[in-house]
């Protein structure tokens, strides 16, 4: 089941200040954070292998762009700045709204939804997922739920220039690899075969 937090997955343009920077399981600092900030499109999958639930949760995400790397196929990207956060799909649309951590669970609460045709009204949660920040760059969520529990996911501190670099666990599948990146505004995806432009 497809659930747009998971279209997901980093201070992308431009980072807060340290006033921005959320506590341990804390409410972070309230700061803007535009729905367009950061819009993506891409064809490629992510490395779906299991990924081993960690023994400790919580910890402190710094602001910035994460790439969800294990846990499922969809390479998705979650953007956080101060208590807000995009899930940005990977079709040029994102969903915009703030995230709260308590007790070793994250919270996401949306509010609006935007691509290119403008920004509606979009509320929605997905509340109480366990997480772990294993270091400065590793966050680990418990992002979907199957029969047998939990699932977890694995997301990556990026740049907004390694966004569309491949490494590992992160590649193209397919015959009509793309892979785009636009700031402050919104791409491109032609019809029919997916193919897109940040242009």
């Amino acid at each position: 089941m497809t659930q747009w937090i998971f279209s997901l997955a980093l201070v992308a343009c431009g980072g807060g200040d340290d006033n921005n920077t959320p506590t341990p399981d804390g409410p972070p600092t309230p700061t803007g954070l535009a729905c367009e900030a950061i819009t993506y499109c891409s064809t490629w999958s992510a490395n779906s292998s299991t990924v081993t639930a960690p023994t400790d949760r919580g910890g402190t995400i710094a602001d910035g762009i994460y790439r969800l790397e294990r846990g499922t196929f969809a390479v998705q990207l979650l953007q956080f700045q101060g208590s807000r956060v995009n899930a940005i799909g990977d079709s040029f649309e994102n969903r915009s709204g703030t995230y709260t951590t308590a007790n070793g669970n994250i919270s996401f609460s949306y509010d609006k939804r935007c691509e290119k045709s403008g920004t509606t009204t979009d509320t929605g949660s997905w509340t109480n997922r366990p997480y772990y920040v294993a270091n400065t760059d590793t966050l680990l969520i418990a992002m979907a739920d199957s029969g047998t529990g939990v699932v977890w996911y694995e997301y990556k501190r990026v740049a907004v220039d390694q966004i569309c670099t491949e490494n590992a666990n992160v590649k193209c599948g397919v015959t009509n690899c793309s892979c785009a990146v636009a700031t402050n505004r919104f791409g491109t995806v032609m019809s029919g075969v997916k193919s897109c432009s940040s242009q």
